[in-house]
């Protein structure tokens, strides 16, 4: 009797270091989860594009295409009104040349 009391001692023991192993070994996992998903965020607010200066590159790149449609559109009022010169020329020319 004494000997099934002190195996069943052994035995309680035994399974409680081993659920306090396990318990022990889940709560480092645990740990090193949260660890590593801090060093992840961390990262992350590194590597993150923020809103605000991606309306500022917005802004900035508005910008830049006024800028460019209104030097095409001078560029093309130049060439036409040089076209238009040259014809005028051109048919002074002519007029000039036939008389």
């Amino acid at each position: 009797m004494q000997e099934e009391q002190l195996f069943e001692q052994e035995d309680k023991t035994h399974k409680v270091n081993a659920f306090i192993q396990a318990n022990q070994i889940l709560k480092d996992e645990k740990s090193e989860r949260q660890g590593n998903e801090i060093k992840m965020k961390a990262i992350e607010r590194v590597n993150y594009f923020p809103f605000t200066h991606g309306d500022m590159i917005e802004k900035q790149r508005k910008a830049l295409n006024e800028l460019q449609k209104h030097e095409q559109l001078n560029d093309i009022k130049e060439r036409a009104s040089d076209e238009v010169y040259r014809q005028r020329n051109q048919t002074r020319l002519n007029a000039e040349a036939n008389q």
